[in-house]
């Protein structure tokens, strides 16, 4: 898990806006996420998912938060017989998927 301070959320979202988020943890595995819980926890701190920042307005002020980003993009196909299984990573942009 990699660990930021103080990272301008307008970097991180569409929108362009907001100040620091206290921490930014990317996640590259199912172990980091249990970590990024109890980081969060010990820093005594809400833990907010950013996905791609569609989502997220964000004050110029600034967010007293642990943001997690997940950086796991794996996909996989699986094809039996006349089924197709498809699964991704919860890290993966809808773009992506759908391409």
């Amino acid at each position: 898990m990699d660990i930021e301070e103080n990272i301008p959320l307008s970097k991180l979202t569409t929108f362009r806006t907001g100040g620091p988020a206290r921490f930014l943890l990317s996640v590259n595995d199912e172990d980091d996420i249990v970590r990024a819980v109890s980081f969060a926890k010990k820093e005594n701190l809400p833990l907010i998912p950013l996905g791609d920042g569609s989502n997220l307005c964000a004050p110029d002020s600034g967010v007293l938060a642990a943001f997690v980003r997940l950086s796991m993009k794996e996909l996989t196909v699986a094809i039996t017989g006349t089924e197709v299984t498809i699964s991704a990573d919860a890290g993966l942009s809808w773009d992506s998927l759908v391409d």
